[in-house]
């Protein structure tokens, strides 16, 4: 079989959203893949797809469905544990995750999973990791009636999910989005990325973002800490949270974090400051922000986009991005996106390369990249050309839109390359 491969032609018009989760790793023979299937029929339930191809060809070895959810909100995150155990938490839009977990080869075989455990209260966007003591993080957003929050658990080996302790409050009643993602480090430091984004209104329609931060903890989650040093003694807020990046008038979008070859974390964040953005690295001392050069530097990516990116072997940054192909600036969802990808020498900004990954379609959106990463537990060592997965099709959901449509779009897997010519 030849890539692209076409693992699904009923997914979700946000089939592989949302960023805060891993959706794509490698486990024993596998390559494995989280994704959100359309419902069968209008008012259904969307599924919560889990996919396996052959990672040395990327042909697929089929999906099997492990859970349902309300909307296009709803699709998985994965983790894997020291003992290879894989765990995937359904997404949820104002409900609970249901958790599953599987010791199998068979990861098809839905016998082979345990029973759904339910997770959280009126929860969204779950970010999940495994340490490697095999303690299992999840950090959600929760939309309390007085003001919506970010919201911290764990669960232990041999132990229940813990009870959620508040990281995170908005500023503001109302929307709000965290964007929040994790890195587990080998050395056990855990390193939580989210930003403040609100409106006086409370309107999701009016919500732009203001600052983006780093909470770091070393114990397994039992404390955290600012950028400092200092602890986090209550739930830090816009004004108290020691921000890495901000923007007075907004305009910022934090995309999710990544673990370079030395353990460092990364991320990029949309600035209307510079079109492209900046990317951050976190050394042992301070962030160090960085400026994309390049052939990238041409790209206005102000309006927000899809985004995410893993390091490879040699340490080169591929970083995948929906953009329109005409390299101005438009709305994170709009119908002229196409996968980009950009191959970032860290040490080299401004030598940085993009390719348009796949050919366009007029008016059919190819976006929603997910690449795969390695995590701490993985077994195998990284990879120098990572697969990645993307939606080929349009958004109906969002600001006014229904998020619980029906529409069908295409869910595609390919290899990135490092000879990118």
């Amino acid at each position: 079989m030849t890539l692209p491969v076409c693992l699904s032609r009923t997914g979700s018009d946000r089939a592989t959203a949302y960023d805060p989760s891993c959706k794509l790793l490698r486990r024993g023979d596998d390559l494995v893949m989280g994704w959100l299937d359309s419902p069968e029929q209008e008012g259904g339930p969307a599924r919560i797809m889990l996919g396996t191809a052959n990672p040395a060809t990327g042909q697929s070895r089929g999906s099997v469905c492990l859970a349902e959810g309300i909307d296009n909100h709803c699709g998985p995150a994965l983790a894997l544990d020291p003992d290879q155990r894989l765990h995937l938490m359904s997404g949820a839009h104002h409900g609970a995750f249901v958790h599953r977990w599987t010791d199998s080869s068979d990861l098809l075989d839905p016998a082979a999973w345990s029973a759904p455990q339910p997770v959280g209260e009126r929860a969204s966007y779950p970010a999940l990791v495994s340490d490697v003591d095999g303690t299992l993080h999840l950090t959600c957003r929760e939309s309390r009636p007085d003001r919506w929050i970010l919201v911290y658990r764990n669960m232990r080996r041999g132990r229940l999910w813990s009870q959620p302790v508040t990281l995170a409050v908005n500023p503001e009643p109302g929307y709000c989005n965290w964007m929040h993602s994790f890195t587990a480090t080998g050395d056990g430091i855990l390193h939580l990325f989210l930003q403040f984004h609100y409106a006086a209104s409370g309107s999701a329609a009016d919500c732009t973002t203001y600052s983006a931060v780093r909470l770091v903890s070393s114990d397994g989650g039992n404390t955290w800490l600012q950028e400092d040093g200092s602890p986090v003694t209550e739930p830090v807020t816009a004004e108290s949270a020691q921000a890495f990046c901000t923007s007075p008038q907004g305009g910022m979008r934090l995309n999710s974090a990544v673990l370079d070859c030395h353990d460092r974390p990364w991320v990029h964040v949309v600035h209307p400051d510079n079109p492209a953005g900046y990317l951050y690295e976190f050394t042992e001392t301070e962030p160090v922000e960085h400026l994309p050069g390049g052939e990238m530097a041409a790209y206005d990516l102000r309006g927000g986009c899809a985004m995410d990116m893993a390091f490879n072997s040699d340490n080169r940054l591929f970083l995948a991005f929906a953009a329109n192909p005409d390299k101005t600036v438009t709305p994170w969802f709009d119908p002229s996106h196409e996968v980009h990808v950009a191959l970032i020498d860290p040490d080299h900004m401004d030598a940085t390369r993009v390719n348009l990954f796949a050919h366009p379609e007029d008016l059919v959106s190819g976006w929603l990249p997910q690449v795969e990463d390695r995590l701490p537990n993985n077994r195998h060592a990284r990879v120098s050309e990572p697969y990645v997965m993307w939606t080929r099709g349009n958004n109906l959901g969002g600001i006014g839109g229904n998020n619980a449509n029906n529409l069908r779009t295409e869910v595609w897997l390919d290899r990135l390359r490092r000879n990118m010519a």
